[in-house]
């Protein structure tokens, strides 16, 4: 049986005026969203339920061309602050989504995260782990698929082994997602790649950290640490499952983030904005 009770094509725009066709879906609760690691149905976005309403129905799913799925007003609000490219694989439209995509229904719902009052903004007065939250983890395999010429690569969030005090602690340990390291081993079963690297990035921190090409059969026991020793990246087998655990150090992030935020206001108060 099928676990989309309806569905819908649709067409989003960049503000480029670029397409991405997506599919719309009703589910049955049973599909995740590879952004929130839970199913589609039970996704809030500041306290609301995340579907996405039309005049026909109220769709909880959104798949991409890749077939990754997401709830569907997350992916649209990663799309209207990001690129329209899927945050697992980067298949997609390297532009942002325009907001007249959004049903007019849920639009305040994204009010506060596209468009907010920076005149009642203390910017000194961040959260630490709202910078945590866009640090991603990147894997390129080598060489790129022979069946489609296409590159193979895998995007992931970091997520905390154990609670962490965002304010105090030094490093803090994280490893992927269940759905990163799936996909992370089917890879390295296939033997489709005989090599891959490894780069940590984050919208808020222009440096690239990347580690060099390492053997997929020289995983077991790989240690890398990245420029300004921002993590250590530990590669090791766990019940015939490579497993990727990053420990982070959190004063160096913070500090990086918080150098180009500063710079922004500097460049803003400049100019009058």
């Amino acid at each position: 049986m099928s676990a989309y009770l309806s569905s819908r094509a649709v067409r989003l725009e960049s503000v480029d005026q670029d397409g991405l066709p997506v599919m719309l879906h009703v589910t049955d609760g049973s599909v995740e969203c590879n952004i929130f690691y839970s199913a589609c149905t039970q996704v809030e976005i500041d306290g609301v339920v995340g579907v996405w309403e039309t005049p026909e129905c109220s769709y909880d799913c959104m798949e991409l061309q890749c077939q990754h799925t997401f709830n569907a007003c997350a992916l649209s609000l990663h799309f209207l602050t990001n690129y329209m490219t899927c945050p697992l694989c980067r298949h997609g439209v390297p532009a942002r989504m325009s907001v007249g995509c959004v049903p007019e229904s849920i639009r305040k719902v994204y009010d506060r995260h596209i468009s907010p009052d920076t005149s009642s903004v203390d910017w000194l007065d961040f959260e630490p782990e709202m910078f945590l939250r866009d640090l991603r983890l990147h894997v390129d395999f080598f060489p790129c698929s022979a069946e489609t010429g296409q590159e193979l690569n895998l995007t992931t969030p970091c997520v905390g082994v154990e609670d962490v005090d965002y304010e105090s602690d030094t490093h803090g340990i994280f490893r992927t997602h269940l759905s990163f390291r799936r996909h992370f081993n089917s890879i390295l079963r296939s033997g489709k790649s005989t090599s891959c690297q490894f780069s940590l990035t984050h919208p808020l921190i222009l440096t690239s950290f990347s580690s060099g090409d390492v053997s997929c059969d020289a995983l077991d026991g790989y240690n890398c640490t990245f420029l300004h020793e921002i993590a250590v990246l530990c590669c090791c087998m766990q019940h015939d499952i490579m497993t990727i655990n990053l420990q982070v150090n959190l004063a160096v992030l913070y500090s990086l983030c918080l150098s180009t935020v500063m710079g922004y206001i500097d460049t803003v108060s400049q100019s009058g904005v």
